[in-house]
């Protein structure tokens, strides 16, 4: 019902025209580009796939896996929304 209801708002908002047709295909449709692109770029790179670890930047994932942690943690517990009346 909840994946129904999500392909009604993108439908709505003119994102997805294909939302009725093939269901969840609108919410992967990125992920899938991203994939095919990395298939055609793997087809064509001279290293080895065992490699492409050694390409990212681990330190500024974690870093910015805790910063998105730490915002939604502080979204959640309101004190966003107290300060703001408190302001007013």
């Amino acid at each position: 019902m909840r994946l129904r209801q999500c392909a009604c708002q993108l439908h709505s908002l003119g994102i997805c025209r294909s939302a009725g047709l093939i269901p969840g295909f609108a919410q992967r449709l990125f992920f899938l580009t991203l994939f095919a692109v990395f298939i055609a770029l793997t087809a064509a790179a001279p290293e080895q796939p065992a490699g492409y670890h050694a390409l990212v930047d681990w330190r500024r994932i974690a870093t910015l896996t805790g910063l998105m942690i730490l915002t939604k943690g502080v979204e959640m517990s309101g004190y966003l929304h107290y300060l703001g009346e408190s302001l007013i």
